[in-house]
């Protein structure tokens, strides 16, 4: 056991997915990244399809792609 109370390293989001609004651009993108880069699968989300698909073709090099959603979470409904 570890620290975190399982088998994985502490540290390590290996086999954890992430969901992050606002991913497809700005911090929301970096955050993305780099949870990606601790191991986590990550689900995209923007308003834009273009760039939410830049983040996604991103995550999906490193194995990391969980999905895509678009939506405007100001917008009621």
């Amino acid at each position: 056991m570890t620290a975190t109370g399982n088998s994985q390293p502490a540290g390590s989001l290996e086999g954890l997915t992430a969901f992050v609004s606002g991913s497809s651009r700005g911090i929301g993108r970096e955050v993305a990244l780099a949870l990606a880069s601790g191991g986590a699968s990550v689900a995209v989300h923007g308003r834009s399809a273009d760039t939410a698909g830049e983040v996604a073709a991103a995550l999906a090099e490193q194995g990391r792609f969980a999905g895509t959603f678009l939506g405007d979470l100001a917008e009621p409904g």
